[in-house]
């Protein structure tokens, strides 16, 4: 939207914005937006997603798959220290062993979130409300949509924002496609899965209408 082109390396975003680089964050963003006059108004907005349907997809990219952008350290502490079976040695799995895998990761981030691993609190599985609302303070939010609607809400935000641009060379770009899943989130998910993705992500189930 500011420059006219694509981001070059979509999957590398997040750490060109750990490494500081290409986007700007934190105080560079506050110097940048001081230095360019960009007052109020602005949007400020954020796209949340179904809690399990998230709590899922990362599972799958970031624990049960093995890519550069997957987490080995954690990938083996959970294979010693849980027993957990991956990908690379169940190349096909039964939708039993799938939800084992998912439900067992389940317990891992219940611990992680409590401060009970060895590894911090990781974003992809903590309450996205608390990512959004606290604790640092945030500008007041313009606008919350949701990924399972994301055409539409992007759409309605770009009004909002008075972009020029046509809305649908934008809402169809898809950027962020990790690995598939062996079986969908709807064959996976049981009343035991339920109950701790409830558990966990109270917060979310509440705050955002899910």
């Amino acid at each position: 939207l500011e420059t006219g082109d694509w981001y070059s390396e979509p999957l590398a975003i997040h750490r060109h914005l750990k490494d500081g680089r290409s986007l700007l964050s934190g105080q560079k963003f506050a110097e940048h937006r001081e230095s360019q006059k960009l007052e109020k108004p602005y949007i400020f907005f954020t796209f949340v997603r179904h809690p399990g349907r998230r709590a899922y997809s990362a599972f799958i990219d970031k624990i049960w798959a093995q890519h550069q952008y997957s987490f080995p350290a954690i990938q083996k502490y959970l294979r010693n220290t849980r027993d957990l079976r991956l990908a690379d040695e169940l190349p096909a799995p039964s939708v039993d062993e799938i939800r084992s895998a998912f439900s067992a990761f389940l317990d891992f981030a219940a611990d992680n979130l409590a401060d009970k691993t060895p590894f911090q609190s990781n974003p992809h599985w903590q309450a996205q409300f608390r990512r959004i609302f606290g604790p640092v303070p945030r500008d007041h939010l313009s606008y919350i949509g949701r990924v399972e609607t994301f055409a539409q809400d992007m759409t309605a935000l770009l009004q909002m924002a008075g972009c020029q641009l046509n809305p649908e060379e934008i809402v169809g770009k898809r950027f962020n496609e990790g690995p598939p899943s062996p079986f969908s989130y709807d064959n996976v998910v049981n009343e035991v899965i339920d109950r701790k993705l409830k558990a966990l992500y109270r917060l979310d189930y509440n705050a955002f209408g899910y």
